[in-house]
């Protein structure tokens, strides 16, 4: 009997250690299945397990690849770029003594789609009403709160996308609405990973942490300390394993005896790494988002959840965060990062100094120094509940003026500005078509409202107060005057909490990026 247990105990420590065994049955990732899109015009990598050395044939659209399954008995394939294609199409899995078959596979564009979303989806079927290509959203799971390991996982089990020729519900709204605003300009099926949202910390991968050590102080070396990747961690294994040999050796001692209890057994060390339950960095990356790595994609939209407001490292956290996915993906995927929506008196509560999300919105603009990062405002868009239509078209906008090699991705933003007296002119980039006074209403486009006057500018007077300010457009410029003030300090636009009353956009439909600016 001891000795059972002693085998037993001996597994869990072959488990807890994480020695891979050879797989002994072919399987597909979970991320190809029923209704999927595969990214058009890329290689498109196709991967799973099987008994170690087995020879793998994978076949669709008329290319046959073959890989051979290595000593974890992992094998991947490379598919040739193909053109979209809205014909569902078999995909199919042979080697190893079985077989799988994907009977639905469409070619098309893709998107990691990470937002703040908890809302499903239960209105008119908006695409079976148009004659638009598939929409088809895999989502690894639809509550962020149960969704956190301390491992990468990548399952095997068997999956599927839904499309949404019948939403009923289980669809997240903006992921909804992001492939109704996206499939009319592009005329191809759309895909969307979706995942929900939690903080910058648990969605980073390690490899975020690793290249922005020195930037994130304590945190990044504590996360750089558990991944075996690197030298610190690598020794932090090694001690954590012997420390695990001790522990088996004092199990089977105690094994041994004739009469134990329960409480005769030592407590197993716990290898390096995020905490095992709860959130904590990098785990719900682990849980959700590694799956998706390898996936051939697009680009990435990202709708930050209220969780990290007021976080005094947020640009850095959120700069680790789009470089780690970078490095897990391989390439510089285009980002879009939207900005922070005017919030309700719920997410108003969330934050300990209302200001935070001034601060906030700051931080994520700056995330535009980035190269191929682009920000969305979403200001003049209310609480997220209301505004997950909105979100998602919008993030529509930014994949399909991408998708098409447009030049204005985003709203107007401030490029500098010159005071006259009293007067104060603004020039802006990415004013597209031109500047116009705009007027937004839930889940209908942004439309012009020339007859309103232009709101949401401030100007600074000498002893250190904001006032309420007249502007006007002129051409690509802004002319901004106040009847108080006779040398104003500073200028900004739509540097508030709630900016609903902000109404500058260009003519392509985006709306100006918040900024303030001194002389």
């Amino acid at each position: 009997m001891n000795h059972k247990i002693s085998r037993i105990m001996i597994a869990a420590v072959i488990l807890l250690v994480g020695i891979d065994t050879a797989h002994a049955e072919l399987l597909l990732t979970n991320t190809i299945g029923e209704n999927c899109v595969l990214q058009r015009g890329m290689d498109v990598p196709v991967w799973g397990t099987a008994t170690a050395g087995a020879e793998v044939t994978v076949a669709f659209a008329g290319q046959t690849k073959i890989a051979t399954a290595d000593a974890f008995g992992r094998w991947q394939v490379s598919l040739d770029p193909m053109q979209a294609s809205a014909e569902s199409r078999p995909l199919t899995v042979r080697g190893d003594g079985g077989s799988i078959k994907v009977d639905s596979v469409l070619v098309g564009d893709v998107f990691l789609y990470i937002s703040q979303s908890f809302h499903l989806n239960s209105g008119p079927d908006k695409v079976a009403e148009a004659d638009y290509p598939p929409i088809c959203n895999q989502a690894a799971d639809l509550w962020e709160h149960n969704n956190h390991a301390q491992r990468p996982q990548d399952p095997m089990e068997r999956g599927s996308w839904s499309r949404y020729k019948n939403p009923g519900k289980y669809f997240r709204n903006d992921g909804y609405y992001f492939g109704i605003g996206l499939t009319p300009e592009t005329g191809v099926p759309v895909g969307a990973l979706s995942l929900g949202a939690s903080t910058l910390d648990s969605l980073t991968p390690p490899e975020g942490f690793q290249a922005m050590e020195r930037e994130l102080g304590e945190l990044g070396t504590k996360v750089a300390g558990w991944v075996p990747t690197t030298e610190r961690g690598k020794q932090a294994y090694i001690k954590r394993i012997a420390e695990i040999e001790k522990w088996v050796e004092r199990s089977r001692r105690t094994l041994d005896r004739d009469e134990i209890t329960f409480e005769d057994m030592p407590q197993p060390p716990e290898l390096p790494g995020p905490p095992e339950n709860g959130r904590g960095p990098t785990t719900h990356y682990n849980q959700v988002a590694h799956r998706y790595m390898k996936y051939a994609m697009r680009g990435i939209v990202i709708q930050p959840k209220m969780f990290s407001v007021g976080d005094p490292l947020y640009e850095t956290k959120a700069h680790a965060l789009i470089v780690g996915l970078r490095k897990v993906i391989g390439r510089d995927v285009p980002v879009c990062f939207v900005q922070m929506n005017s919030p309700g008196r719920h997410e108003i509560n969330e934050a300990e100094d209302p200001n935070d999300w001034i601060k906030m919105r700051a931080a994520q603009d700056r995330l535009r120094g980035i190269p191929g990062v682009t920000v969305l405002a979403s200001y003049d868009l209310k609480a997220p509940g209301k505004s997950e239509p909105d979100l998602g078209l919008r993030a529509a906008q930014w994949a399909a003026a991408m998708i098409s090699g447009g030049d204005v991705l985003t709203g107007p933003s401030y490029k500098s500005h010159r005071i006259d007296g009293s007067r104060v002119t603004i020039e802006w980039s990415n004013v597209g078509g031109g500047l116009m006074i705009g007027a937004k209403e839930i889940a209908r486009p942004v439309v012009a409202a020339s007859s309103s006057p232009l709101a949401g500018f401030e100007l600074l007077d000498g002893n250190g107060e904001w006032h309420a300010a007249t502007a006007e457009i002129r051409g690509s410029a802004v002319l901004v005057t106040s009847e108080v003030i006779e040398g104003p300090k500073a200028v900004r636009y739509a540097w508030k909490v709630d900016a609903l009353e902000a109404n500058l956009y260009n003519k392509n439909g985006f709306p100006a990026l918040p900024f303030e600016a001194s002389k």
